[in-house]
């Protein structure tokens, strides 16, 4: 997709490839970098004869040599299969075009030598190299002095050397990679002529012929730096591929051309580096001592390759990679294009990939920051780019993509510059003041929402985002639709520079490598759901998941580990009466600071202070419950963690009477992945409180381990002022952030955990307090005093018993004491039940009731969906024992009575198919308990239980089974039970036959015979 303007083409074709160089490795300029020579910038053929050399440093102090016999010879590929001039150690030598006069001097050499004879490598005006017995070496004079370092003949290695201008008492420095020296000099020889391949002595002749071969030379008219020389010598180690004392830069085996770089020692530094590959560096931000940034390219073209993500159009087939020692910060990258640029200005990218190098594969970062172009330079430059060890980067082309041109619908061609519906491999711009209106479901793979610029969701239809999403302009209408970030490879970002909140509908994430909010304020008001990758909302500026007085947010089943940063979760609360309400925490890191700033909480030393007790003591207002002691305790600490499944009993209140409507702000990170409770919170015998640790509904018969924790949760209500229970299979999800009590009929040492695939979709911003309207038989008992309320349950199942069975749930004491209760009992038990199964297939039933009243004076029992009784029973009577009365529900459901504060066993509610059979019961004792046998073999459900009604104290009960044979087939199975309930026989279940079963505690003994 090449968009080059045509004026910018017509002056690229009279630009030469290459520009003017910097010095090698990017050292110096043609100032100081006074002569440089590089055999495999010659041109020339194997065993051709060398009469001329040409310098590259810019001076044009080029070697010849006009006598043929005189002349080395050309050899091609040497090494690391670069070529190299051969001197045959008898007349070869070159000379230079201009004598090289300079004192302080920095030189490289990359040479072999072949024999051990003393040879004169080159020879300038005031240093002479020379290499006796492999060991090369400067001399100073006056007295004579040699500085010589090893290096074995037959060997390529880069040697270098340096020293200032002083007269004397300096130091010569002289290196190959492997040894060193730096030894005090005297004053430097005095030479009439410079040569290469020979000595040129001190009378004025040449001699002491160099025998091997010599691939580069490059000498500086000053002491370098020692970052200078380091980067230097990395260039020349990386493209020989030999070594280097320092060994900075790693990435030789591919990325070894033009090696450049900048970096910093304590006696100076290298700040700007430009090669022979068209691209600059410069304006580190952090450079310090010991600190390189090092880059070489892997010698491809200046052509164009394909090979590129979705957004970007074409590249350079060149491609450079860094090697980073410490953190030199952000630095500045400037492209010379001459004749090579392939984009129009604006369109161009530096494109950065730290994986494998393939930049069609994902795990690209495009960078246009601080962008511009240099007419006179014909340059392209980027600034703030941090490059990091082992990037690949190059130039390319951003896909410009298509552009809004009108307002109108997404599907609707003419709204777009294509004049085609934008598709999800498109980049796509909607322009001021276009308003584009998604009303079905569309895809794009960038999109900009520019300033001024419209995005309306008309309806519940998804805009599916392949990879990154910019929002400027605040026009963002998200309806009910929903937002899909689905980038196949590589992170996604989504950036809001509008500075205005964003909020989305749904927002879905579904992308391996997951996906940023990079800036800006968003919020979520529907559902957020993270399948893969994560969410990583650290950089943005807030995200708030919404609840108000119509709907809650939504963390839907995600991942484990799905979310990065802090969120406010909000959880809106409606006016109601004050009491006490059961609450949780959805966030994985919360304190009880949370509440104190949206609620007036006391006795937890936070903003609020405290308040009294009628008595004058201090009024706690939250209290967490120890299922081991079966008590609650006090929370005294605003800071105390507010551990996920945990519930917490908060008392709510804005007056003396009621509560406002509120919204409470959670801040951390979402609870997310599967909870199990933790051993301070495990289930025990009797009541529990627990918490829904999420953000979501969640179904508690998914959550619950089962029998024997109840499939019924119980709730308070502060309008009626008691604990109302959902039971059944069409029980009410637990809403997000709900505290809720269970009851676990047996001993303790269960867990429940709680999982993702718990949540349950919903929106709905109910925070139970109020009960809903049941499908089964109620009995509310109501005050005239005050405004509380309770209720009973009836239901029918043919495997319930008349005693207590695991069909039944007890009843959960309200904390008030002045709320009413009303209870039923078993036949064997004295437990007070709000839920009492009956066997439908008995024709008549007795049922005690007991009613509490906390306050003195009238109250009314009301019977609820009487209908449903009727279907089973011609006569339904409650029978008022203390005030000799039957009332027939089926007439009058309603009856008032007055009652003295406390307990009472004062009425029965009687069932019977038969009329008459109503009357015999009503006119004889109404009820007497059968306690014939204290052990009952029951089977409901294909499942097996033991009935028991027993001393208060611990009975030990013993279970063995036997074959006809006579022989025992399982270990014996022995229980510690009291009281009355229902023991699950769960080691029968996967049996198959006749069996004898044995049951025996002190008193009793019970053989059946069952088939299994």
């Amino acid at each position: 997709m090449k968009k080059i303007i045509i004026s910018v083409i017509f002056s690229l074709m009279l630009l030469p490839c290459l520009f003017a160089q910097g010095g090698p490795g990017g050292v110096g300029t043609s100032s100081n970098n006074i002569f440089w020579i590089d055999a495999n910038q010659m041109g020339l053929s194997n065993d051709d004869p060398v009469s001329a050399w040409s310098d590259l440093s810019g001076n044009s102090n080029n070697l010849s040599q006009g006598t043929v016999g005189n002349q080395p010879v050309y050899k091609t590929s040497q090494v690391n299969g670069f070529p190299a001039v051969r001197f045959d150690g008898t007349d070869d030598y070159l000379d230079f075009g201009t004598h090289i006069s300079t004192s302080a001097t920095t030189f490289f050499i990359v040479y072999n030598k072949t024999t051990t004879t003393e040879n004169g490598v080159f020879t300038i005006q005031h240093h002479l190299l020379k290499d006796k017995n492999n060991k090369p070496y400067l001399s100073s004079e006056s007295p004579f002095k040699s500085h010589f370092v090893t290096k074995p003949i037959n060997s390529f290695s880069v040697l270098t050397g340096r020293t200032d201008a002083s007269a004397s008492g300096s130091r010569y420095m002289i290196t190959d990679g492997f040894s060193f020296s730096n030894t005090i000099r005297n004053s430097l020889v005095n030479r009439g002529s410079s040569v290469l391949g020979a000595e040129y002595t001190s009378v004025a002749t040449i001699g002491s012929y160099f025998t091997g071969d010599i691939s580069e030379l490059i000498i500086y008219n000053e002491d370098l730096s020692d970052a200078e020389r380091t980067i230097v010598i990395e260039m020349l180690s990386a493209k020989y591929n030999l070594a280097s004392y320092a060994g900075l830069y790693s990435y030789t085996a591919t990325h070894s051309n033009s090696v450049k770089g900048i970096g910093m020692e304590s006696d100076g530094s290298n700040t700007s580096a430009q090669g022979s590959d068209s691209l600059e560096i410069s304006t580190a931000s952090d450079l310090e001592n010991s600190e390189y940034l090092l880059t070489g390219n892997d010698g491809g073209a200046y052509t164009t390759s394909l090979s590129t993500p979705i957004t970007i159009a074409e590249r350079w087939e060149k491609i450079w990679r860094v090697d980073e020692t410490g953190d030199v910060g952000t630095v500045t990258l400037e492209f010379k294009l001459g004749s090579n640029g392939f984009a129009s200005v604006s369109n161009y990218a530096l494109i950065i990939e730290n994986n494998d190098g393939d930049f069609s594969n994902g795990d690209v970062v495009t960078h246009t920051t601080g962008r511009s172009y240099s007419v006179g330079a014909n340059s392209i430059s980027f600034t703030g780019v941090d490059l990091a060890d082992g990037d690949y980067f190059t130039l390319a082309e951003i896909n410009s993509g298509i552009t809004s041109i009108s307002s109108g619908t997404w599907k609707t061609p003419s709204t777009w510059s294509c004049t085609c519906i934008p598709a999800g491999s498109d980049v796509v711009t909607i322009q001021n003041p276009h308003v584009v209106t998604i009303d079905s479901n569309v895809t794009v793979l960038n999109l900009t929402l520019s300033s001024g610029g419209s995005l309306t969701f008309s309806g519940s239809d998804s805009l599916k985002v392949f990879d990154e999403l910019d929002i400027q302009s605040s026009s963002f209408t998200a309806g009910s639709g929903t937002v899909s970030a689905l980038k196949s490879s590589g992170v996604q970002s989504f950036s809001n520079t509008s500075f205005s909140n964003i909020t989305f509908n749904n927002l879905y994430v579904n992308n391996l490598n997951g996906l940023t909010l990079a800036s800006g304020g968003w919020s979520i008001s529907g559902s957020l759901q993270v399948s893969a990758g994560g969410l990583d909302v650290s950089s943005a500026d807030s995200i708030v998941l919404l609840s108000d007085a119509s709907s809650t947010s939504q963390i839907l089943e995600s991942m484990n580990s799905a979310f990065t940063g802090e969120f406010i979760i909000q959880r809106y609360i409606d006016t109601r009466n004050a009491g006490f309400g059961n609450m949780s925490s959805p966030i994985s890191d919360a304190t009880f600071n949370d509440l104190d700033d949206d609620l007036f909480l006391s006795g937890i030393g936070g903003i609020n202070g405290n308040a009294n007790t009628g008595s004058g003591g201090v009024f706690y207002s939250i209290f967490s419950y120890d299922p081991f002691l079966d008590a609650h305790d006090t929370i005294k600490d605003v800071n105390a963690s507010m551990a996920p499944s945990f519930g917490y009993e908060v008392y709510l209140a804005t007056t003396f009477s009621s509560l406002s409507a509120t919204t409470i702000d959670f801040r951390g990170s979402p609870t997310n992945g599967d909870v199990r409770t933790p051993e301070a919170n495990q289930v025990n015998k009797n009541w529990n409180l627990l918490g829904n640790p999420y953000h979501s509904h969640i179904d508690w018969d998914q959550s619950r381990a089962g029998f024997p924790i109840s499939e019924s949760y119980y709730v308070f209500n502060t309008d009626n002022g008691t604990y109302d229970f959902e039971t059944g299979g069409s029980k009410r999800a637990i809403a997000p952030g709900q505290g809720f009590w269970v009851f676990n009929t047996l001993g303790g040492g269960i867990y429940v955990t709680f999982e993702e695939s718990d949540k349950v979709v919903s929106t709905s911003s109910t925070y139970y307090r109020n009960k809903r309207q049941t499908s089964y038989p109620e009995f509310t008992l109501s005050s005239k005093v005050n405004n509380y309320q309770h209720s009973m349950h009836l239901n029918f199942d043919i495997f319930a018993t008349e005693n207590i069975d695991e069909f039944d749930t007890p009843e959960l004491p309200s904390p008030l004491k002045e709320a009413p209760a009303i209870t039923s009992r078993a036949k064997n038990s004295e437990e007070k039940l709000i839920f009492n199964t009956l066997n439908p297939l008995e024709s008549s039933q007795i049922i005690p009731i007991s009613v509490y009243a906390g306050v003195e004076g009238n109250h009314e029992i009301s019977a609820n969906n009487i209908d449903l009784l009727a279907n089973n029973y011609s006569c339904i009577y409650l029978k008022d024992k203390v005030q000799n009365k039957t009332i027939d529900l089926l007439v009058d459901p309603v009856y008032n009575f007055d009652s003295q504060k406390g307990n009472s066993d004062r009425f029965e509610l009687i069932l019977s198919n038969d009329f008459n059979e109503c009357d015999h019961i009503i006119e004889n004792e109404s009820f007497t308990q059968n306690l014939d046998r204290n052990l009952e073999l029951r089977n409901s459900y294909n499942q097996w239980f033991l009935d028991y009604t027993l001393e208060e104290d611990l009975s030990k009960v013993e279970v063995r089974l036997f074959n006809l044979n006579g022989q025992e087939v399982l270990n014996p199975r022995n229980f510690s039970l009291s009281g009355s309930g229902s023991q699950p026989l769960g080691q029968l279940n996967n049996l198959k036959g006749v069996y004898l079963l044995q049951i025996r505690n002190k008193d009793e003994v019970l053989n059946k015979t069952i088939k299994l």
